[in-house]
């Protein structure tokens, strides 16, 4: 193996050393000499599939020179690379090969342990005789052990880890109150542990103290045994028991435990274990509190219902908003009907030269840089262009106009349209001063719906005052309070 890699890698880079030198160009990449350079050693036959003008005019539109021209680049650049990585990983293989010949003279295989208490590895192993693999096999690698003095250290922090652990909320040894926490094992640790002592009628196995069967200041011998590896070491601890000082919480809660206990002692024959739901004032269930599932059932109904009601306003919302675009847009629309009527143009023109204005000035706007995606849109200006487009495509104008009037579905609009369709249908002479008197009519309302608005605006502003004002107040008067207090 390691003379194939050698081989390999020094093959490679003659090729690329020889084609980069005979046929390479200034200024391309290393190894598209010697991609050229196999290209032209490949035989006829392949040369003249690669070559096939008729498959590569169905990938592109070229003239026959340029696109053998674009083939054979392509080919070239694709044999240059598979020579160059070829060549880069015979030269890994031989770094790695190097590396193992410089570990050899160490003759030492490294193999790791797991970590203390941990468990057994496997690791295979292969021998070689004369350079050929004879055999291999798993090796059972054990965890690591203490030492002595690891030992040693080891079994004293986890003694004080546990006696640190067993006295639970008590302060002292010297003074033993609350109950003492029952051992099993410590934490994170490979050490096991085994806790008693000889006095059964003073500390009960849960830990708990039997207040009832000793005297304030009884002494007693708490034994602590830890083992690990097949050593035991033991230590006792000399405690003293205290009659405890209760809260009226705790004295009411070992009333009650007592008195359950007391109640299930009663008839053990029975079937069930009859106990009070309240005792003492206390209330007592057979199963943990639950959070209400009511609150879960209103928020699924509630917040839904809020998220229409929200999605209704801003429709809401958005229809006023069209509606006072149009009544704002209406008295334009009029002095440019009115303006392009004068000149003699037709009620199709009008809309034309209209849409095209209007279009003109959102592209001005464009270039002087106001975002589309900022402006607030225009809904007349698209209902115009809407119905050029609709002119445009040949259908009858009169339905059109009928059309559109339906489209804006406000007042205004459905009375200009029903006059372009008398005029269009009838004829009449009088509709330019009919559109005239239709205009002074919108001036005199949009006047009136602008004075609306800034008294609306007006009256919107007054709260916020009332808020300054009610702030300064405060400000005033809360110092003189505390002060005259």
């Amino acid at each position: 193996m390691e003379v194939i890699y050698i081989i390999g890698s020094l093959v490679g880079m003659s090729i690329l050393i020889y084609g980069r030198v005979h046929f390479g160009k200034k200024g391309e990449k290393v190894y598209f000499g010697a991609g050229r350079w196999l290209y032209k050693k490949l035989p006829n036959d392949i040369l003249r599939r690669i070559e096939d003008t008729r498959k590569l005019r169905l990938f592109e539109v070229a003239t026959r020179d340029m696109l053998l021209q674009k083939e054979r680049e392509r080919m070239v650049g694709l044999i240059g690379v598979t020579v160059c990585i070829f060549t880069l990983f015979q030269g890994v293989g031989v770094m790695v090969m190097l590396k193992e010949i410089a570990k050899k003279p160490a003759r030492n295989i490294y193999l790791e342990r797991d970590d203390y208490d941990g468990e057994e590895r496997s690791y295979p192993l292969f021998v070689t005789l004369q350079g050929e693999q004879a055999d291999s096999f798993k090796l059972s690698v054990s965890a690591r052990t203490y030492s002595g003095k690891e030992l040693d250290k080891l079994f004293e922090e986890s003694f004080q880890r546990a006696w640190k652990q067993i006295l639970g909320d008590n302060k002292t040894y010297a003074g033993i109150e609350r109950p003492i926490t029952i051992l099993q094992e410590l934490p994170d640790s490979p050490v096991k542990v085994n806790l008693w002592w000889e006095e059964d009628n003073y500390i009960n196995e849960e830990g708990e103290l039997l207040v009832d069967a000793f005297e304030d200041g009884t002494r007693m011998q708490l034994y602590l045994e830890l083992s690990y590896q097949g050593e035991r070491r033991q230590q006792q601890m000399p405690i003293i028991l205290k009659k405890p000082v209760y809260t009226k919480k705790e004295l009411l809660l070992h009333k009650v435990k007592d008195k359950l206990s007391s109640l299930e002692q009663q008839d053990t024959t029975k079937e069930t274990v009859v106990l009070p739901s309240a005792l003492y004032g206390a209330s007592i269930t057979a199963e943990e509190e639950k959070q209400p599932m009511l609150l879960f059932l209103l928020a699924g109904i509630v917040i839904p219902v809020f998220l229409w009601l929200k999605n209704w306003q801003d429709e809401q919302e958005q229809k006023a908003v069209r509606a006072r675009q149009l009544k704002e847009d209406y008295p334009k629309l009029l002095y440019k009907m009115v303006l392009y009527l004068g000149a003699g143009i037709t009620m199709k023109g009008c809309f034309e030269a209209i849409n095209r204005e209007w279009g003109e000035a959102q592209r001005r706007e464009s270039l002087d840089g106001a975002a589309p995606a900022k402006r607030m849109p225009r809904y007349l200006q698209m209902e115009v262009y809407a119905l050029v487009q609709q002119l445009n495509m040949g259908v009858p104008e009169l339905a059109c106009y009928e059309e559109w009037g339906k489209q804006l579905n406000e007042s205004q609009y459905l009375k200009l349209t029903n006059m372009i369709i008398k005029n269009l249908s009838k004829g009449s002479a009088k509709l330019l001063s009919t559109m005239k008197q239709e205009r002074s009519l919108a001036l005199r309302e949009h006047r009136e719906q602008v004075k609306k608005r800034g008294e609306e605006a007006s009256t919107k502003l007054l709260f916020p005052m009332l808020l300054l004002l009610l702030t300064a107040m405060l400000i005033v008067l809360i110092p003189a309070f505390f002060q005259f207090v």
